[in-house]
């Protein structure tokens, strides 16, 4: 008979053959979300600290924060086509063995110019699946298990006032989104090393309060999961994104001992900044 202490164990020894890096955005990156924690003995004493999709995953799946690492960059948005190659570049370097990017080919979608720097209107839907087509060649480049995304509806984060993060000029028309999110699609279904993390459906959930079933957990309809700005996760909302990571990863990195999210947010008040 197993004891908790033995799963544990299993659980950690199969872990240690995993290195999961993660790329991506503001939202991998963790914008505004932080985690109570003990004060620190600095002369203003600290009592949050700010984490990332790179520290919630080992929470999540009960492994060490150092079979996870970050490679998500708040300013991604400024030049995708310059820092995603860094980011990639930069997960490479762990010699990962899985790779989660989930939110890696939003700038690609949104945003207001093209691959040649030129304006970009919102119903250009040739232009737009040309700059979808330049994130996805960077992906061609991985050849370990892939975790993507594909992109959500956002167009009300440009209407939030008085200052929006998104500007209307960046958001895609419905039928521009409805063929990018086809080509991630078709893209991802030739490639058996990708498989497509449905972020899409799972925000659109989360923005009209219904209920969510991840990795065996059913989240509280009354949780606010996205931030004021309608754009990025709340530190619940980004633990709910982590379970969407965790259940699509093969069986063997996915033991879910911290599934619930009261038990991922107590673990990491726990974990010394």
């Amino acid at each position: 008979m197993m004891t908790l202490s033995t799963v544990m164990l299993a659980v950690a020894m199969s872990a240690a053959e995993h290195h999961i890096a993660v790329i991506g955005a503001s939202a991998s990156a963790g914008w505004g979300v932080v985690v109570p924690h003990a004060p620190s003995d600095h002369e203003v004493p600290v009592h949050h600290r700010h984490v990332d999709l790179a520290d919630v995953l080992p929470a999540v799946l009960g492994c060490d924060a150092s079979d996870v690492s970050g490679h998500a960059d708040v300013w991604f948005f400024s030049a995708p086509e310059r820092i995603g190659p860094t980011l990639l570049d930069a997960a490479k370097s762990h010699q990962p063995t899985h790779i989660i990017a989930i939110d890696f080919l939003f700038w690609f979608a949104y945003g207001n110019r093209d691959v040649n720097d030129e304006p970009l209107g919102t119903g250009d839907i040739e232009a737009r699946l040309a700059n979808l087509n330049h994130g996805l060649h960077l992906l061609e480049s991985i050849d370990v298990p892939l975790l993507i995304g594909d992109l959500p509806d956002v167009a009300d984060a440009a209407d939030v006032w008085p200052i929006p993060l998104l500007r209307a000029n960046q958001v895609p028309s419905p039928e521009a989104l409805d063929a990018m999110n086809r080509r991630i699609r078709v893209w991802a279904a030739a490639r058996e090393h990708a498989t497509l993390v449905p972020l899409a459906a799972t925000v659109d959930r989360m923005k009209r309060g219904k209920p969510l079933q991840l990795n065996g957990h059913v989240w509280p309809k009354d949780a606010t999961l996205i931030q004021f700005d309608h754009l990025h996760p709340t530190t619940l909302g980004l633990i709910a994104i982590a379970e969407l990571a965790a259940e699509s990863l093969p069986p063997d990195t996915k033991p879910a001992l911290h599934a619930d999210p009261q038990s991922v947010l107590k673990r990491l008040a726990e974990v010394q900044p």
